[in-house]
């Protein structure tokens, strides 16, 4: 496991992790609750913006599963650049409706889409720590990387909340955003030196 622990793209993947849980873990999870009062939404109309995002990770899961299995062949890194910079796009966007003040009904679908793109890395993630060492590293690989996202979980909240407390709820979404271009960043890396 030492020389697991040497690989640089191991360390890639346990920052990766870390920046993972903080946008799909609990970053949009705590962010958005706090963001949408602050945008002028009372309780009733942030639940029912946010009403249809479990089926965006329901469904785009095992979808953007098969398409890297079976279009990207097994390599995962595709499919998270697609799904972490998309994301950060479609929150961008998001961000510009709800300023916008469009209807409710517009912003559940958009919501829903934005957790769709967003939650496509949610399947193959995972798999790519448990690809990127010897299969005898795999299990220990894994469970270091739980490590680093359960810790970038917490502390993604301990951030936002900093930050949403200092300078308002959008900061708090536009570190999520940022969590997001990070681990694009990360697999760009992995895919480019990797092939992962």
């Amino acid at each position: 496991m030492k020389e697991a622990l040497r690989f640089p793209g191991c360390w890639l993947t346990y920052i990766g992790c870390f920046f993972y849980a903080s946008v799909l873990l609990s970053g949009l999870s705590f962010v958005l609750p706090l963001y949408f009062p602050a945008m002028g939404y009372d309780a009733q109309a942030s639940t029912a913006i946010l009403s249809m995002t479990f089926l965006g990770h329901i469904i785009s899961s095992p979808i953007f599963g098969i398409i890297s299995d079976r279009k990207f062949k097994g390599r995962r890194t595709e499919v998270t650049m697609i799904a972490f910079w998309g994301g950060a796009v479609m929150w961008i966007i998001f961000h510009g409706l709800v300023s916008a003040d469009v209807g409710i009904g517009f912003l559940t679908v958009f919501a829903f889409l934005c957790y769709f793109i967003v939650t496509a890395a949610a399947g193959v993630y995972y798999v790519i720590p448990v690809e990127i060492v010897k299969p005898e590293f795999a299990t220990r690989n894994m469970s270091i990387c739980l490590v680093f996202a359960n810790i970038g979980g917490i502390v993604s909240q301990v951030i936002a909340g900093v930050l949403i407390q200092n300078t308002g709820a959008v900061a708090g979404l536009v570190y999520v955003i940022c969590c997001m271009i990070a681990v694009g960043v990360i697999n760009l890396v992995l895919h480019i030196k990797y092939r992962c």
